[in-house]
C-alpha cells in the first residue's frame, strides 16, 4: 500500500526553491555543461529531514527550446522523471535512444550526452553515495553506466500510482513532495554498512588519491570482500569510484595558468600521459580541449 500522506515540513515553500547558483553546484549540478549554451530553467531543493541520510537533493529542469547537456562521470545514483518532452541519449556508435519516462542511473566512468526537445521538463532525485540500496532492491552495479526503466525496479501499482499523482502537481514544491512521498514508500531506512561508510569517507577524503589495497587492511577486510560489497553497495569497484572522485576533484578546482604537467601531478597522476590517458577515458577528449 502506497504511502499517501503529505509531508510535513519546517520550510517554508520561499525556502525550498532554490536556483542552482546558489546552492553548492559541486554537489548538486546534475547537467554540468550546456553544448549549445540555450536558455533553461533549473531549481535544486533539499530533502526532507527524514531523507536526508539517502537523497543529496533534488533538480527540476526546463528547457523552452531543444538543449544538449552533458553529465561529466558521477559517483552518484539518480532517479529521474521526464515531466513533459522527451530526451534523448547519444550512444556510442554514433546514435541515440529516447528514455523511458522514468529511470534510474547508475554510476558512470565516462560523459554521457543527452538531447532535450523543445519544451521539456526534467525531475532528478541525486541519490546518496553508498545508499541507493535502500531504494532500489537490485544490486546497485547492475545499474553502472547504464538506466534502467523504474517500471523494473518497483511495481505496476506504484508507478502508476507515482504518475497519477505527479500529474495532479500545479507547482515544483508539489511534485518535489510526491516524488518524495514514493521514496518514503518504498525505503528501507537501514544505516549504511558501516564498512562502506568510512570507506567512502577516507576515499572523499583524500580526493580519490588512496591505495584501495591500503584501504582494505584499514578496514580489517580481505581487498576481495570489500571490493565484492562496495560494487554491490556503491555501484562500481573502489578503484572506479575513486578515479571518479579524483577527476571531479580535478575539474572543480581552479587552474589559473596552470601547466597540464603540473595539474595532473596536483591531482595524483603520476605523470602528465597517465593524466591525459584518463582524462580522455572520462571526457572523450584531452584536457587541452576540455578547460
Amino acid at each position: 500500500m502506497l504511502h499517501k500522506d503529505s509531508i510535513k515540513r519546517t520550510v517554508n515553500k520561499n525556502q525550498r526553491r532554490l536556483k542552482t547558483s546558489d546552492m553548492d553546484k559541486k554537489k548538486l549540478n546534475f547537467f554540468e555543461r550546456d553544448k549549445k549554451n540555450n536558455k533553461r530553467t533549473q531549481y535544486t531543493f533539499p530533502p526532507c529531514a527524514v531523507l536526508k541520510p539517502i537523497i543529496k537533493g533534488y533538480m527540476i529542469m526546463g528547457c523552452e527550446q531543444g538543449i544538449d547537456v552533458e553529465i561529466l562521470p558521477r559517483t552518484s545514483v539518480s532517479i529521474n522523471y521526464i515531466l513533459n518532452g522527451n530526451i534523448s541519449l547519444k550512444q556510442d556508435d554514433g546514435g541515440t535512444i529516447n528514455l523511458p519516462k522514468a529511470t534510474a542511473f547508475g554510476i558512470a566512468r565516462k560523459t554521457q550526452c543527452f538531447t532535450f526537445s523543445d519544451h521539456t521538463t526534467l525531475l532528478v532525485a541525486i541519490v546518496k553515495d553508498g545508499a541507493a540500496s535502500t531504494l532500489i532492491k537490485k544490486p546497485i552495479h547492475k545499474l553502472f553506466e547504464q538506466f534502467v526503466d523504474l517500471n523494473e525496479l518497483f511495481s505496476d501499482e506504484q508507478i502508476c500510482f507515482l504518475d497519477s499523482q505527479l500529474k495532479e502537481q500545479k507547482s515544483d514544491e508539489g511534485i518535489v513532495q510526491t516524488l518524495e512521498s514514493f521514496f518514503l514508500s518504498v525505503v528501507d531506512f537501514i544505516p549504511i554498512d558501516a564498512m562502506i561508510e568510512e570507506a567512502l569517507l577516507q576515499i572523499r577524503k583524500k580526493n580519490g588519491v588512496i591505495s584501495i589495497n591500503t584501504l582494505a587492511d584499514e578496514l580489517h577486510v580481505s581487498k576481495d570482500v570489500f571490493e565484492k560489497k562496495f560494487r554491490r553497495l556503491v555501484g562500481t569497484t573502489p578503484k572506479h569510484y575513486a578515479n571518479i572522485v579524483r577527476f571531479r576533484n580535478l575539474i572543480h578546482k581552479p587552474h589559473l595558468d596552470e601547466n597540464l604537467t603540473d595539474m595532473g601531478l596536483d591531482a595524483g597522476y603520476y605523470d602528465q600521459s597517465h593524466f591525459i590517458r584518463e582524462f580522455k577515458s572520462f571526457t572523450g577528449k584531452p584536457p587541452s580541449k576540455f578547460f
